[in-house]
């Protein structure tokens, strides 16, 4: 089985919601792309404590980045995939205190897995461009077998993880994430 990674939202009450306003030198999306980060500068994002002041292993943040714990990056690190960690400082912006031992999961595995046919899609068209938005994905079973985190191919925005990788979170009381079960062809 597989899930569709998601931050947790409905349990979410005072958990820390990061945001970033920095300019970098490179897409905003890359992150989300699957494409190696070749610069590395240690990231910034900010919190209110007042909004929320609960830190879990999976931070929501305005960029739609993977933003995780050292336990969760020290949990991926044992899956079958390529991961680029990113060094982040999370700094609450009344206190100015910093929070370090988080990190932008750049998930670089990439794999031609949809199927289109399974899948609810909508399409739109968009300067005579059609684009496909998935609604419920269709995975084909026998392209992903051998990951644990992925994401999809033309769906990058999208991250996927494995049953075993699921026991892994469930075993380490990872906080912070909701998990969609994900149809698989075969």
């Amino acid at each position: 089985m597989y899930y569709k990674l998601l931050t947790e939202f409905e349990h979410c009450e005072n958990h820390v919601m990061c945001y970033s306003d920095e300019n970098f030198n490179f897409d905003v999306y890359d992150p989300m792309s699957g494409e190696l980060i070749r610069s590395e500068p240690e990231f910034l994002f900010y919190f209110d404590e007042n909004e929320g002041n609960i830190l879990t292993d999976f931070i929501a943040n305005n960029l739609g980045w993977v933003l995780v714990s050292k336990k969760v990056k020290k949990i991926f690190e044992r899956s079958v995939t390529d991961i680029q960690f990113l060094c982040t400082s999370i700094i609450e912006k009344n206190s100015n205190k910093i929070i370090e031992d988080y990190f932008v999961a750049n998930i670089l595995t990439v794999v031609d897995a949809l199927n289109i046919n399974q899948s609810t899609v909508s399409e739109m068209k968009i300067d005579g461009e059609t684009i496909l938005s998935v609604i419920k994905f269709a995975l084909n079973e026998e392209n992903i077998e051998s990951y644990d985190v992925f994401k999809v191919k033309d769906h990058e925005l999208s991250t996927f993880i494995s049953e075993s990788m699921k026991d892994l979170f469930g075993k380490n009381n990872v906080s912070g994430v909701d998990l969609l079960k994900i149809k698989t062809v075969k």
